[in-house]
């Protein structure tokens, strides 16, 4: 697994080198067929930005804040998320 640094996704909205940075870490994961989690999304757009560049993994408050440990397991147990807090797009 990849991670795109939440430094580029923080910005990737208004940025065009972070877009770049962010679509050439996606690509080259596809090589040995790696998946890629963007870090620190914070926001709907930032998600639907990295959707448009395929994407499909996300860790950030927009996906979650730190939770009690109950309501984690919880979330594993239903599928909503892995054990390091990563929710997959539908």
């Amino acid at each position: 697994m990849l991670k795109a640094d939440r430094y580029f996704v923080r910005e990737i909205e208004n940025d065009s080198t972070n877009q770049a940075i962010v679509r050439a870490i996606l690509t080259l994961a596809e090589s040995p067929d790696l998946e890629v989690v963007a870090e620190g999304v914070e926001s709907e757009a930032q998600i639907a930005l990295l959707q448009r560049l395929k994407c499909t993994l996300f860790q950030g408050y927009h996906v979650s804040r730190p939770l009690p440990a109950a309501e984690l397991l919880a979330r594993l147990r239903q599928g909503r998320v892995n054990c390091a807090g990563i929710t997959r797009a539908a």
